[in-house]
């Protein structure tokens, strides 16, 4: 069954047990690749986990930026008509998610050493080459996140966003360990830029 208490991460977590199998992929796979880029780079690059968490930290600032959109997106999506049905609605929501995350990816590619500076209180510094991959990383969070959890989840279709989360992790991990041990905190940023 359905019902106001079935989500979990904003995941829907009801219905039958393939429809709870994706839910939980999708929320284990999501903030497990989250935290592993600051893990792995302690590890391999001890030095460059300050650069690499005041970069996260910017990320994060940026993501929670669009979740009013999101919010309104997951209950606008679903509520379809003759005039304006779902497929209509679905189209809008992914234009506009690239409306927003195409600016503020570019916000924080090339605004972020400017804010990180001001996080920092001048102690830490952002090289530019992480937060262009750091906005590359956000611009293709915010549209993966609307086209997710506004339009997939609209459509029931809970299988494609766990494949896709699984997917996501199983290419950027193995390039997280690849990219860090050379370059670092650009190397880890670049990692969940590709996947």
């Amino acid at each position: 069954p359905r019902g106001p208490g079935c989500t979990w991460g904003g995941v829907s977590a009801c219905g039958g047990g393939k429809t709870r199998l994706s839910a939980g992929i999708t929320v284990v796979t999501d903030p497990s690749f989250a935290s592993l880029p600051t893990l792995v780079t302690a590890a391999l690059a001890p030095a460059s986990v300050p650069v690499y968490a005041l970069g996260e930290r910017l990320v994060r600032f940026a993501l929670m930026s669009i979740t009013p959109f999101l919010q309104w997106a997951q209950g606008w999506v679903p509520k379809s008509s003759p005039e304006r049905p779902q497929t209509w609605r679905i189209r809008w929501a992914t234009r506009a998610s690239y409306w927003l995350a195409v600016p503020l990816g570019l916000v924080v590619a090339f605004l972020g050493p400017f804010a990180g500076h001001l996080m920092s209180a001048g102690v830490v510094e952002l090289p530019l080459a992480l937060t262009i991959a750091l906005g590359v990383a956000v611009t293709t969070s915010t549209v993966s996140r609307a086209v997710g959890m506004a339009c997939l989840l609209a459509l029931g279709d809970d299988r494609s966003l766990a494949l896709s989360a699984g997917l996501g992790a199983v290419v950027g991990n193995p390039l997280l360990f690849i990219l860090v041990s050379s370059p670092g905190s650009t190397g880890a940023a670049i990692s969940p830029a590709l996947s």
